[in-house]
């Protein structure tokens, strides 16, 4: 090889050896975002929460859902263990709100992946175990004779041919402004899981105050809204926004 090739040889493994370790933490970090009004340790604290609930949603596969275990709603309020790493920003993002002053600075932290994975794995573990036992128990009462509940099985009753139907249901994108803290976020995931009018979920997106959601409805998208107006949860400020793909926006209820 000539010489000067192999001195730039050489000098290309040097460099791509310094640079491996940087691609491995890359590699092994969740990150979130949280807007800050000043860098004191009260509101870094808080942005830390809302920044590790975001890590584990993504761990999650976008599930929020599992924010509502309680480990992980235990991890949120120590977040500063799980964080390898944060830096403040000058806040560029739009106001969500324009009656009220805009976050001076962003907070960028970096999670640590293995804890976060196993954090999600252990409470997605949990309720898969619980769920076997269960189904582990109906078959041993079902070979002890014991006769299954009435309108259960194959002796259920049949359902009358002139049932009313069921309200259309359909896949709306939520755009909920105003959340403000860790708490608000969990809240707000909480709530959506447990309305009678939401048969599943996904965060899309979450920064700053503002979450994106995907909300499979049982009904219609109005009443998906009144449904979560009644609950004092979110109440709508635009249902026909100016942004493409967003079917409404709501404001968040504290």
């Amino acid at each position: 090889m000539n010489p000067g090739n192999h001195r730039i040889f050489r000098s290309l493994l040097l460099v791509l050896a310094s640079l491996a370790p940087v691609f491995a933490v890359a590699a092994g970090v969740y990150t979130g975002t949280a807007p800050v009004a000043s860098q004191s340790d009260q509101d870094r604290a808080t942005a830390l929460r809302i920044a590790l609930g975001q890590a584990v949603t993504q761990a999650a596969k976008g599930d929020a859902g599992v924010l509502k275990r309680p480990e992980v709603a235990r991890a949120l309020t120590r977040a500063e263990r799980y964080a390898r790493s944060y830096s403040y920003q000058p806040n560029t993002a739009a106001n969500a709100e324009p009656n009220k002053a805009p976050a001076k600075f962003l907070l960028v932290a970096q999670f640590d992946a293995t804890q976060i994975d196993a954090l999600v794995r252990d409470q997605v573990a949990a309720p898969a175990a619980a769920a076997t036992s269960a189904e582990g128990a109906t078959a041993a009462t079902a070979s002890a004779g014991v006769p299954p509940a009435a309108g259960t099985g194959a002796d259920a009753a049949p359902v009358a041919a002139d049932a009313v139907p069921p309200a259309p249901s359909g896949s709306y994108r939520l755009w909920f402004s105003g959340l403000r803290s860790a708490e608000d976020y969990a809240r707000l995931v909480g709530a959506l899981g447990a309305n009678p009018e939401v048969r599943g979920f996904r965060v899309e997106q979450a920064r700053g105050n503002v979450l994106q959601a995907r909300v499979d409805a049982r009904g219609s998208l109005r009443d998906l809204i009144e449904a979560l107006d009644a609950a004092r949860l979110a109440h709508p400020t635009n249902t026909k926004p100016p942004l493409e793909g967003v079917d409404a926006v709501l404001d968040f209820e504290p």
